[in-house]
């Protein structure tokens, strides 16, 4: 399933230098979080019509994470990471597979939720949310790494608000959002009510230039410090300006606006990490740069 999610945010926000680990790498060199997490994902279509992704897009998410440092000091890390679902979960009689932890396929991806034999690691999605929630119950999830047991607390839902995006300079039309060539774009978070309600908040903004698979834009802030992690601000929201000379006609573009409800945020491995429960709700708006 497609990732837009915390841990990608997070990721970027490290400076991890590409430093070389004998394969007897401990844990504690070279990881920096350790995260469980559960999301949902919308589609905004007009300035007010924010809906759930159909089925078919596996909409409902979850993901267990373990991130920093290099790929290669990931992959040394032994004996091998394991992940433990709580009792009440029914993902191995729903499956008929054992959960497991392996490395995400791209280089910047870290350990990520499958299962045993999976080929590739990229989490796990749900058409429907009574399937995650029999799958990942509230409960406490414990990924064993370097020798430590740690237990993530995952509470029951508590999802923020989906995102309802502000966008300037165009108009909306066909489902998505419309701006003429030589038009700069105001793009407008929308307001993260509960950003301060729990352990942390978190908001992050990213805008991607389909054609070119690059990003444009990515920024994140969250509402407390995170060791390692990205800055703290007290905005709600977060706004920028795109200017028009970075847009090419009839390309495509999709912005997406994460919102993050942090339900816990504690030091593990001697400190030298951070574990963080997450819930979460992301919007996606495609753009089209065409006259009108």
């Amino acid at each position: 399933m497609k990732t837009k999610n915390l841990y990608r945010f997070v990721a970027t926000s490290l400076a991890s230098a590409c430093l070389l680990f004998s394969s007897r790498a401990m844990a504690s060199d070279t990881v920096r979080f350790v995260i469980v997490t559960k999301g949902i994902e919308y589609r905004q279509t007009s300035a007010t019509t924010v809906s759930r992704l159909p089925s078919r897009r596996l909409p409902y998410s979850f993901e267990a994470i373990i991130e920093g440092g290099s790929r290669q000091a990931l992959a040394a890390i032994k004996p091998r990471p394991t992940i433990q679902l709580p009792a009440g979960s029914g993902f191995t009689s729903m499956y008929k597979e054992r959960p497991a932890l392996g490395l995400g396929e791209d280089a910047g991806d870290g350990w990520m939720f499958g299962y045993e034999g999976k080929k590739v690691f990229d989490n796990w999605g749900t058409r429907t949310k009574s399937e995650l929630d029999s799958a990942f119950p509230p409960g406490s999830y414990v990924i064993l790494l370097s020798g430590e047991n740690i237990a993530l607390p995952l509470p029951k839902d508590t999802y923020p608000s989906a995102p309802v995006i502000r966008l300037e300079g165009g108009r909306w039309s066909k489902g998505g959002y419309r701006i003429k060539p030589g038009k700069n774009l105001r793009i407008h978070s929308g307001v993260h009510a509960t950003f301060n309600s729990h352990a942390n908040g978190i908001i992050g903004v990213e805008l991607e230039n389909e054609a070119l698979g690059s990003t444009m834009l990515e920024h994140i802030h969250v509402a407390k410090p995170i060791p390692g992690g990205p800055e703290r601000s007290g905005e709600k929201s977060f706004s920028a300006v795109i200017k028009a000379s970075r847009f090419s006609a009839s390309k495509r573009y999709t912005l997406s606006v994460t919102f993050g409800s942090i339900t816990s945020q504690f030091p593990v491995l001697a400190g030298t990490a951070t574990a963080l429960v997450t819930y979460e709700t992301w919007t996606e708006v495609p753009i089209v740069v065409e006259p009108f």
